[in-house]
């Protein structure tokens, strides 16, 4: 399939340097996805005016439409999940709201849900950098509760942090084995952040969902009803998944508004191994990952 002349020529000039250097491999489609301006909205008026400012100072003059959408639906106490770009400034939509609120309410709490320690690494640096700059928010006290925590740490984590950054099975051997020693996050618990969500799926799913509702029915225990916000760049059915994991319905933003250039997209089959064999004689492919 061919596109536009012109749409993306540093797509197509490495597209064509592609072909040559591997000329026994075939390029089966492609087509040139162009390039997209950004959506903007007007920041909300409840957001905390040190915490805008410090945003704004970090470089961030706007809000793209998406993360204002995210942001005003958290704010108002609805599940909400987001699946846009990577990169697309899906944190910042539920840090305002989160940390608005833990400003405003000097007991609430949130807590942070992520697959792997890398991504939660970065998002605890970041409310780390935030917290840091804005007097409201110095007693937030971000903090990981993880299996390398350690345990002198742990009671600290318990008593002091009202934003803590976890993982499930850290929810599941620890808050929910151990809650009277969580009563205070769970009773003042406010939201509840479940980032890359789409990797809660099959059986792993499963688990995770169940863990998830015993941690919601705990929170009624303790007379909490925390938001939900879930994120995600790469799901099909954002809210039928939300669902899924939580039983709760939650309203799905799936608009990306943020800009994009000009981006060339291809289906490649690698070529043949040369004298390799599989079952029966069956010529054997390059592995993708060895093409790619």
């Amino acid at each position: 399939m061919s596109h536009p002349a012109g749409d993306n020529p540093i797509g197509e000039e490495l597209l064509e340097l592609i072909q040559r250097r591997l000329s026994e491999s075939t390029l089966t489609f492609h087509t040139t996805l162009p390039a997209k301006r950004a959506r903007y909205a007007d920041w909300p008026e409840w957001v905390l005016p040190g915490l805008k400012e410090e945003v704004m100072d970090g470089g961030i003059g706007k809000l793209y439409a998406h993360q204002a959408e995210l942001a005003e639906c958290t704010w108002q106490g609805r599940d909400a999940v987001i699946s846009t770009g990577t990169s697309s400034g899906k944190s910042l939509g539920y840090q305002l709201p989160i940390l608005t609120r833990l400003a405003e309410d000097q007991t609430a709490c949130a807590l942070y849900l992520t697959p792997t320690k890398a991504l939660g690494s970065d998002q605890l640096q970041s409310a780390l950098e935030l917290c840091r700059g804005i007097p409201e928010l110095k007693n937030v006290v971000p903090a990981p509760y993880d299996g390398d925590t350690p345990q002198e740490s742990r009671t600290g984590v318990r008593d002091h942090s009202r934003l803590v950054f976890s993982n499930p099975d850290m929810v599941h051997m620890s808050m929910l084995a151990a809650h009277a020693r969580w009563a205070r996050v769970l009773r003042h618990l406010e939201f509840i952040v479940i980032d890359e969500c789409h990797s809660y799926r099959g059986v792993f799913g499963a688990n995770v969902a169940l863990v998830l509702r015993r941690l919601l029915r705990l929170c009624r225990h303790y007379g909490s009803r925390p938001t939900i916000i879930y994120a995600s760049a790469t799901m099909n059915d954002p809210a039928r998944h939300a669902e899924r994991l939580t039983g709760r319905p939650a309203h799905a933003i799936t608009e990306d508004s943020a800009p994009t250039g000009a981006r060339t997209v291809t289906l490649w089959e690698p070529g043949f191994l040369e004298g390799a064999e599989g079952e029966h004689g069956a010529p054997v492919r390059r592995a993708a990952t060895t093409e790619a």
